[in-house]
C-alpha cells in the first residue's frame, strides 16, 4: 500500500436545514430517506466496504455519517475509481 493511499472516505449525507426539519416531521418519508442513502452508499462503494453508517440527530440539522473503504471490484484501494 502506498503511503499516500486513501484508506477510507468519510461521507456526510444531508440536505438544507429547512428540508431536513420538514423531512423529520414525516417519519415514513424520513425512514425512506435514510434507506435511500444507505442503498446509494452500498451500491456506490459496496455494502461490504461500509465501515460506518450513522444517523446523527444531536446537531441542528439531521444528517448521516458514512465511512467506506474505497476498494474496487478487483481488490485495489482506489478512491479515484468510484
Amino acid at each position: 500500500m502506498r503511503k499516500d493511499a486513501v484508506k477510507y472516505l468519510s461521507l456526510v449525507l444531508t440536505g438544507s436545514h429547512e428540508d431536513m426539519v420538514k423531512l423529520t416531521s414525516e417519519p415514513a418519508r424520513f425512514k425512506d430517506w435514510q434507506q435511500a442513502n444507505f442503498d446509494f452508499v452500498a451500491q456506490e462503494y459496496g455494502k461490504a466496504n461500509m465501515v460506518r453508517f450513522t444517523l446523527c440527530m444531536y446537531e441542528k440539522t439531521p444528517h448521516i455519517h458514512a465511512v467506506v473503504v474505497p476498494l474496487t471490484e478487483d481488490g485495489r484501494l482506489s478512491a479515484k475509481d468510484h
